[in-house]
C-alpha cells in the first residue's frame, strides 16, 4: 500500500490553515477528532474528506494504543501533522514508538521538551544574551512577596509549562497589591511553581519560521495589535504582517541553532515601547494561532514542514528556495475570538460598560480594515458559520441555566 496521506491531530483555528494548505498542495488528509460537537467546525470543512475518531488526549495510554493500532491497520498514513501543544507534548513522550511507524512533522523530542518548558527557554535565551524581562521562579506566596520587594509593580505571573493556564488566563498581570489579591486569591492547583516577570510595555511580535538543523530557511514576522483579553494577554485577534527585523531574526537563529531545531515554530518577543528592545517571551514548537496570516501573505509553513521532512529523508534532492519577500501591512482579524473575548471580559466584570462599547467600535473598525479573517474563506465558509452557531447555542444555554 502506498503511503500518501497525512493525519492531522488536534483541532483549533490553525487546523483549518493546515488542512486547506495541504489539500491545495495536492495531499490527501485525515482529520483526527475526539468530540464531534467541539470539533465540528473542522469536520464541516469542504476539505475534510476522511476522519478518525480517537480517545481524548488526556487519556494518554488509550490514545497512543489507538493511534498505534490505527497507523498499523491503515498503512497509507505517511505523516502525522500535530497542530497544537497538547498533541505535540504527548507525541514527544511517545516519539520512538510512533515515529517507527510513520513520520511526525515536528521538532525533535529534545527540542520540544525545552520549548514547552518556559523556564528552560528563559535559561536558553539568557545563555545566548537575548534580552529578557527580569524573571524568577516562585513556589509560594513568600517567594512572590520577596520578588515584589525586588522588582515592584506591575508584574506578571505565568505557568511554567506552555499550554497551561492560571484561573482561565495565559498569565495574570498585577499593577497594584489589590489587583494581585483579587486575581490571585490562592495558590492554583496543578502548579508546583510559577514564573514571575517584570512587566514590559510594548507590542507582541510573532516570528514564524521553518528551520533545518538549526538554520532558518523560511521566515515571517507579524505584529499583534489586539488580543482576546483586555490586558493584551491571550490569543491575538488583530494582527498585521511587518517587515522582518534583522535583530529579532538573529535572536531566533541563536535559539534554533542551539537546539539544532528542525521544523516549523514561532518565537515571540515583546518590543519595548520606549527603546525598541525585543524581550524574549516564548518559543512554541508549532504553528501559531494566527498562521492564517503568513499563508495569505504567500508563506506556506505547512507545506514547508513537509518539504523539510522529505529533504532530510532523501525523498527530494534539495529544498525549494523560499522567497524572503511577502506582502507587508496585511491585516487579519479573528472576529469570533474578538466577540467572545469581549463577552467573557464583561461576564467576569473585567471591563466596564464604557470599555465594552469601545471594544465594539474597535471590532467594527477591525472588520473593515482587515484584508482577511482568521477562519473565513469564501471557498470554505461552513467552518466559520458552525463556530458562530455553536457559540450562539452556548449563550442561549447559559441564559436558561443549562451551562
Amino acid at each position: 500500500m502506498v503511503k500518501n496521506k497525512i493525519l492531522i491531530l488536534e483541532n483549533c483555528r490553525q487546523t483549518l490553515v493546515v488542512l486547506r494548505s495541504l489539500v491545495n498542495a495536492g495531499y490527501d488528509t485525515v482529520i483526527g477528532y475526539h468530540d464531534e460537537i467541539r470539533d465540528k467546525f473542522v469536520l464541516s470543512s469542504r476539505y475534510t474528506k476522511e476522519t478518525w475518531l480517537h480517545p481524548a488526549l488526556n487519556e494518554e495510554e488509550k490514545f497512543i494504543e489507538a493511534l498505534t493500532a490505527f497507523l498499523k491497520r491503515r498503512g497509507d498514513i505517511k505523516y502525522i501533522f500535530p497542530v497544537d501543544n497538547a498533541i505535540i507534548s504527548l507525541l514527544t513522550r511517545n516519539f520512538d514508538q510512533i515515529s517507527s511507524i510513520c513520520g511526525i512533522l515536528m521538532a525533535s523530542p529534545f527540542a520540544t521538551e525545552i520549548c514547552l518548558d518556559k523556564a528552560k527557554t528563559y535559561d536558553l535565551a539568557h545563555e545566548q544574551n537575548i534580552p529578557l524581562p527580569e524573571t524568577s521562579t516562585v513556589r509560594s506566596f513568600t517567594d512572590i512577596n520577596t520578588q515584589i520587594g525586588k522588582i515592584g509593580f506591575p508584574f506578571i505571573l505565568k505557568p511554567r509549562t506552555s499550554g497551561k493556564s492560571l484561573y482561565g488566563k495565559k498569565c495574570i498581570i498585577s499593577h497594584t497589591p489589590d489587583e494581585f489579591k483579587n486575581h490571585f486569591p490562592k495558590w492554583p492547583e496543578n502548579h508546583s511553581d510559577l514564573l514571575l516577570q517584570k512587566k514590559v510595555l510594548g507590542f507582541r511580535y510573532n516570528c514564524n519560521f521553518t528551520a533545518i538543523n538549526g538554520k532558518i530557511v523560511g521566515y515571517f514576522e507579524a505584529k499583534t495589535l489586539r488580543t482576546e483579553d483586555y490586558d493584551y494577554t491571550g490569543s491575538a485577534v488583530n494582527t498585521v504582517s511587518v517587515r522582518p527585523s534583522n535583530k529579532r531574526k538573529h535572536y531566533c537563529e541563536l535559539l534554533t541553532h542551539k537546539l539544532d531545531y528542525t521544523g516549523i515554530g514561532i518565537i515571540q518577543f515583546l518590543v519595548d515601547e520606549e527603546d525598541g528592545t525585543p524581550y524574549f517571551l516564548e518559543f512554541n514548537p508549532r504553528m501559531g494561532g494566527s498562521h492564517a496570516l503568513p499563508y495569505y501573505c504567500g508563506v506556506d509553513f505547512p507545506k514547508q514542514a513537509i518539504d523539510v521532512h522529505q529533504y532530510l529523508s532523501g525523498e527530494i534532492a534539495s529544498l525549494p528556495q523560499y522567497s524572503k519577500d511577502y506582502r507587508l501591512g496585511i491585516r487579519i482579524h479573528w472576529l469570533f475570538g474578538d466577540i467572545t473575548g469581549m463577552l467573557k471580559e464583561r461576564r467576569k466584570k473585567e471591563i466596564s460598560i464604557l470599555q465594552g462599547i469601545g471594544w465594539m467600535f474597535r471590532i467594527i473598525i477591525s472588520i473593515f480594515r482587515a484584508s482577511h479573517h482568521m477562519t473565513w474563506s469564501w471557498k470554505d465558509p461552513l467552518p466559520t458559520l458552525v463556530l458562530y452557531k455553536q457559540e450562539f447555542l452556548n449563550i442561549v444555554l447559559r441564559r436558561i441555566g443549562f451551562r
